[in-house]
């Protein structure tokens, strides 16, 4: 006998049928915000696409904007993860003979190996990072947000390298 929480028919609990429709919802949005931007998309074409109703939407995400930032992160902590996992592995194995090249190459190679092996879900979140630098607006602001913890370890990695390299010149090259 089922629970009140659990469906008789597809034998999933409530919260397994709203985590599955939240990533339904995601990867939909995801794909339409990496070929038609931030502006281009609009919450009735997302909920249309994901075979829900717009007021789900709003439910999960409160707006556009929400929807946006939860298709960005998404990826974005599983990204950050792989890339400070890789510093770390460099750092470790490097000892005192850190090089600049080993740096950036602990810093690209989970971004390439994404690239190479994952399937479209990834390669739309790349053409969507791929927008987002584009946006003069608010772009940069996005990329910060998401990505500043990540490049503030690549760069203290790259100073063990390069000791008496200015800041700025490590943040700007």
């Amino acid at each position: 006998m089922a629970t009140g929480l659990q469906s008789k028919a597809a034998g999933k609990t409530r919260a397994q049928k709203s985590f599955e429709t939240s990533e339904r919802i995601l990867d939909v949005a995801e794909a339409e915000f990496s070929r038609h931007g931030f502006d281009g998309v609009t919450l009735r074409a997302v909920a249309k696409k994901a075979k829900v109703d717009t007021a789900l939407l709003h439910y999960y995400f409160d707006s556009k904007k929400g929807l946006f930032d939860a298709v960005f992160l998404r990826r974005a902590e599983v990204l950050n993860k792989d890339r400070m996992e890789a510093l770390d592995r460099y750092e470790a194995e490097a000892g005192d003979n850190i090089t600049v090249e080993g740096a950036v190459a602990a810093f690209l190679n989970p971004v390439l190996e994404r690239c190479a092996n994952a399937g479209p879900e990834w390669r739309a979140y790349f053409a969507l990072i791929g927008v987002v630098n584009n946006t003069p607006v608010w772009g940069g602001e996005t990329m910060t947000r998401y990505f500043d913890p990540v490049i503030h370890r690549l760069i203290r990695v790259v100073r063990r390298a390069l000791p008496y390299a200015r800041e700025e010149d490590l943040f700007w090259s």
